[in-house]
């Protein structure tokens, strides 16, 4: 988008949309969204650096709660829980039928939940099933997706203090720093 916000802020809603399930899909096209599956949760460090780039409050206003939305969503539906308070984040294929890319709950479309589509990282890896509506998950801890959603979780974090929601900073920052020490 180089420097026309305009551009930027345009692109930035189009590709964050959410299902209705919560996540921004992993995948869409002309003929529909892979809404089994997310993609790599780098939305809120967009968003936060568009708004430290043109300081439009608007735009946080408009897009944090879809994003700390998608951010529980990661939590609820990709969190391997360690015990009541400490998960770490897998990749997954919510097991809701047929979606674009074939059938969901599938090992592909976990790993294409990843961003790294054909890497051998997750060969022989086969997907754990679950019930229809329920989190299929491939049983291997990523670091990147860990990482990502604890950087994640501190851009909203700060993006929800400049909307003056202390409380809600709070929470998102306590959760980046349990996920961040669970991962080390």
């Amino acid at each position: 988008a180089g420097d026309s916000k305009e551009v930027a802020y345009s692109n930035f809603i189009e590709m964050t949309v959410p299902t209705q399930y919560g996540n921004v899909p992993g995948y869409f096209d002309k003929d529909g969204v892979g809404a089994d599956r997310s993609k790599p949760y780098v939305a809120a460090m967009i968003l936060l650096d568009h708004y430290q780039r043109f300081g439009d409050l608007w735009i946080v206003e408009m897009m944090f709660d879809k994003l700390a939305g998608w951010a529980d969503w990661v939590r609820d539906r990709r969190g391997f829980w360690l015990n009541a308070t400490e998960y770490l984040v897998v990749p997954g294929s919510s097991n809701i039928g047929n979606v674009q890319g074939g059938q969901a709950c599938s090992t592909v479309h976990a790993v294409w939940e990843t961003g790294l589509d054909n890497s051998p990282i997750y060969d022989n890896i086969a997907i754990l099933e679950a019930p229809a509506g329920e989190a299929c998950i491939l049983p291997v801890l990523d670091v990147g997706l860990n990482s990502l959603q604890v950087a994640s979780l501190e851009a909203l974090s700060q993006l929800a203090a400049a909307l003056g929601r202390s409380e809600r900073s709070k929470q998102l920052a306590a959760e980046a720093t349990r996920l961040s020490h669970t991962m080390s």
